[in-house]
């Protein structure tokens, strides 16, 4: 898993890496769009503090493009203000903020290339401040963020190349990314408590694999049903150990054409209906 690799990179930077923000000069490359791509030399910077923050806003804010990955960790309540930020190339990555509730900063960002990860944050209640995010090209992971509620501020995501939800204890519903129509490799769903609907994905058209595990309030995911599987040869989906998921009609197509499908320890009305589908 993903996760556990993020782990493993984490441990290796706090423990050898000098996390120095604001050493090197920017490289600011203008482009004839009339944009300006930035690159930081040292391609990973760091946030530590607010001052950090604060410092990242006024050396990159007419950024059109940063090309680089942003590590935002440890005191920072607000994120830096970036009004013409598009496009991070690379990947963003917020880590075990208290304080920091929301991303408002970032509201003209579009796209990510590579990886966002929202991870361990008991501040964040919502995504309100992305509102123009459209797509992460890469994994797009929240993991034990305790006090999201919803997702907020994500209404016109797209698309996703993966899409981990995990252990976000306060999170009930997922309505908001109603215009989501392609998760390209896998949509995972792990362990959260209060997660008792998926409606929200109804407009998801493409999808490598689904695993939805271990939602103990989780009772509805025909939002599926438009669901297909992209192009590839290992087609997968993995529902088990929701306890209390009664409502699965119109999603025999993803056992018809499934590489491998798993369907166990759900409701028993669930377990029927598929039961029911001839593959």
């Amino acid at each position: 898993m993903k996760t556990i690799k993020l782990l493993f990179f984490l441990t290796y930077i706090f423990s050898s890496v000098t996390q120095a923000s604001l050493v090197n000069d920017v490289n600011i490359v203008p482009n004839k769009n009339g944009t300006t791509t930035c690159v930081y030399p040292g391609n990973i910077y760091y946030l530590n503090s607010q001052n950090d923050a604060d410092e990242f806003a006024i050396k990159y804010s007419q950024c059109s493009t940063f090309n680089g990955t942003i590590f935002v960790q440890q005191n920072v309540h607000n994120l830096p203000n970036l009004p013409n930020l598009k496009t991070i190339d690379g990947s963003l990555y917020v880590l075990n903020q208290y304080d920091l509730k929301n991303f408002k900063g970032l509201a003209a960002l579009e796209h990510i290339t590579k990886d966002f990860y929202v991870v361990g944050n008991s501040g964040i209640v919502n995504f309100s401040g992305l509102s123009n995010l459209t797509n992460v090209s890469g994994e797009f992971e929240m993991l034990d963020n305790y006090n999201l509620v919803d997702f907020q501020g994500l209404d016109n995501l797209k698309q996703v190349g993966t899409l981990t939800i995990i252990r976000n204890d306060n999170l009930d519903n997922i309505k908001e990314l109603n215009k989501l129509k392609s998760v390209t490799t896998a949509l995972t769903l792990y362990h959260n408590a209060s997660l008792n609907t998926i409606k929200g994905l109804n407009n998801l058209s493409r999808v490598g694999q689904i695993h939805i595990q271990n939602n103990s309030k989780l009772l509805n995911i025909t939002a599926l049903s438009n669901a297909k599987y992209t192009k590839n040869d290992r087609h997968e989906t993995i529902l088990q150990n929701n306890p209390n998921l009664k409502e699965c009609s119109g999603l025999c197509y993803l056992k018809k054409n499934a590489f491998n499908f798993v369907v166990e320890n759900n409701a028993d009305a669930c377990q029927d209906y598929f039961s029911n589908c001839v593959k």
